[in-house]
């Protein structure tokens, strides 16, 4: 699964089925995340300790007639695929690969998180906690409110094409510990059809059809002109460009920057910030992440061969996945 995807509601309702376990109890790990833990995380070095746990964890589960299951982010399992594949075959493990279709709007999300300060709408809002009742009921007076001013269409371009590379990283970690049993899951698909798409979950999982309620609620409009209060500099800064724009002519949603007047910047090759790869120079204000500095240098060199996590060019990492054939 994915960040900003849904990905925590849906499985919100995959744990209350009665037939699959989550451990409530006073060693229980309290995220759907375990793996994001400090003491697994993979930048901490120890994402072997991780493993040994999920084998723990499954067996005891199974022991116990259930369904085991958590949420995954992808650095671990790039670091380590092998490990992962031995998981995966030793305990018929399935996949639900939950993403974004449209990065431009996961993007427009993760920008009140990243320059607003607002975690609001990160995990969606829990209706389980007396904080998230009250932003549900009153989301408009909530962190930056129902919508916002992108003030530096460079910073937003940041987070879209990070969101674009990180998907095609999940897209090649799953071929890489992969037997071909996933199921994809658009967030598009969840915010549309929930009803059809928990189900669908439930039978690729193999498990009754029992409804369930999402503990999480959207906490931004899915209308970006709603959220966005200065979209014709939106459409100005990507109306033009081929791999975003789809989003900015939705008519279905009543959002199209045909309706607004601006004036583009262009398209490819005269926009700079046009592309899926970030420009020249764009470490300089991607949100803290120098991808020259020695913490990331670190990281790449940790990772060794197996994966050039954040690679120094869109050349080197293109040559990776055709050494390993993953462009296939």
């Amino acid at each position: 699964m994915t960040s900003h995807a849904g990905s925590t509601a849906l499985i919100s309702q995959l744990v209350e089925h009665p037939q699959v376990y989550w451990d409530r109890g006073p060693d229980a790990v309290g995220t759907f995340e375990p793996m994001n833990q400090p003491k697994f995380r993979a930048k901490s070095g120890n994402v072997t300790a991780g493993i040994e746990w999920i084998r723990e964890y499954f067996t005891m589960v199974l022991e116990k007639g259930k369904m085991p299951g958590f949420k995954l982010g992808i650095l671990p399992v790039l670091k380590y695929p092998e490990e992962f594949k031995k998981i995966i075959d030793e305990f018929d493990t399935k996949i639900i690969f939950n993403y974004r279709r449209d990065h431009l709007k996961r993007a427009i999300g993760r920008y009140a998180y990243h320059y607003l300060g607002d975690k609001t709408s990160i995990g969606g809002i829990n209706t389980n906690s007396e904080e998230g009742l009250h932003a549900l009921e009153d989301r408009c007076s909530t962190g930056v409110g129902c919508s916002y001013e992108i003030t530096n269409m460079a910073n937003l371009h940041c987070i879209m094409t990070r969101s674009w590379k990180a998907h095609q990283y999940k897209v090649d970690g799953i071929k890489m510990i992969s037997d071909g049993c996933v199921l994809e899951e658009p967030y598009e698909d969840y915010l549309k059809y929930p009803t059809d798409v928990y189900h669908q979950s439930l039978d690729f999982l193999g498990l009754e059809r029992v409804d369930t309620s999402a503990a999480r609620e959207k906490g931004t409009s899915d209308k970006i002109c709603e959220v966005v209060e200065n979209f014709a500099e939106l459409c100005a800064a990507f109306a033009e460009c081929p791999a975003w724009n789809e989003s900015l002519r939705n008519r279905e949603d009543g959002c199209s920057c045909d309706d607004y007047k601006y004036t583009s910047m262009g398209g490819p090759g005269v926009n700079p910030i046009c592309e899926t790869w970030p420009p020249e120079g764009y470490e300089k204000w991607c949100f803290g992440i120098c991808e020259a500095c020695p913490e990331t240098l670190t990281l790449r060199e940790r990772a060794g061969r197996r994966w050039p996590w954040i690679p120094e060019s869109k050349e080197t990492w293109e040559t990776y996945r055709k050494e390993q054939g993953l462009d296939r």
